[in-house]
């Protein structure tokens, strides 16, 4: 009784054979000796891809994998393998890929692909910047100096700086600080300019100078647009040596306090030699100790004399 048992499934394995397509056909194929290993192998792709869908091991279509079912006996032709070989799989392909694009153009070890020069790399933070001080106009050094002010008199609640703080300054020696270093040059060059620093320490009313000015002093100094406030005592002298007989046409001989006075007063009005005049004039009057020097008699009168003695 077992051996017929045993014996019953061979006869429909012929069966199997002459329907292939029906679901007993596929249940039974992997008694077949011959195709054992292959269908096996297929059975389990197939409900592998129903479940959970296709694995990443074997490249090809549902649709040949079904072919490769009904013909498994037919998979060991070598020419049919070769076919298959000849068709990398996904991975390689992905690798292929990469080693095209990022496997021979990487920037630390060759230049670009393009044969253009490297860009720079980006800067962390921004420099600070390093202003060229011989280039500017004194106006723009005095605002430098008031907007450091602090750093030169070394208090916040100075009220007056010094002409020794300014050599303090020029004296220091560049470090790491940027800023520092930036007000080291600008004292550098204050120095160099001695007809701006006697107008920064000159007293607006009387021209005398003290060797020190105040934040006031500085906003002043801005705000005058008159062509001679950087010229000495000396220089104002010969300009009015100069225009002499322009300004003491009335006086033969000496020139008005009281006409300069009146000459100041006026409005500028376009026309260069008279606009340099009044403000000769108006330059000459802000200087009170200059003034008193060319009138000594104090009869309100200049002298040729006198003017030429102060300009030598």
């Amino acid at each position: 009784m077992s051996i017929s048992t045993l014996d019953s499934p061979v006869p429909s394995s012929s069966t199997l054979d002459t329907s292939p397509h029906t679901p007993q056909a596929k249940r039974a194929a992997p008694s077949t000796p011959s195709s054992e290993g292959k269908n096996q192998a297929n059975v389990n792709f197939n409900s592998r891809e129903q479940a959970s869908g296709p694995v990443f091991g074997d490249h090809q279509p549902p649709v040949n994998r079904g072919g490769d079912h009904h013909h498994a006996p037919h998979n060991h032709n070598p020419l049919a393998m070769a076919s298959v070989a000849r068709h990398p799989t996904f991975l390689e392909q992905f690798k292929q890929w990469v080693s095209q694009w990022f496997g021979g153009c990487r920037p630390p070890a060759c230049p670009p692909c393009n044969s253009a020069p490297p860009r720079p790399h980006p800067t962390i933070g921004r420099p600070h910047p390093k202003p060229d001080y011989s280039m500017q106009s004194h106006e723009q050094l005095t605002q430098a100096l008031l907007d450091n002010f602090k750093a030169f008199t070394g208090s916040a609640h100075a009220k007056h700086m010094t002409t020794r703080d300014i050599r303090a300054m020029a004296n220091r020696q560049p470090g790491n600080d940027p800023v520092m270093n930036n007000n080291i040059r600008l004292a550098k060059e204050l120095l160099n300019r001695p007809d701006l620093m006697q107008a920064l320490d000159r007293n607006s009313g009387t021209g005398a100078t003290d060797n020190r000015f105040s934040k006031q002093d500085l906003r002043d100094a801005l705000n005058d647009t008159n062509y001679f406030r950087y010229q000495s005592d000396k220089e104002i002298a010969g300009e009015i040596l100069s225009h002499f007989d322009d300004l003491a046409r009335r006086w033969g001989g000496k020139i008005s306090i009281k006409d300069l006075k009146k000459l100041a007063s006026q409005p500028l009005t376009g026309d260069s030699p008279k606009d340099h005049l009044i403000q000769l004039a108006q330059e000459l009057l802000s200087r009170g100790n200059l003034l008193n020097a060319m009138d000594r008699n104090g009869d309100g009168k200049l002298s040729e004399w006198e003017i030429k003695r102060l300009s030598r």
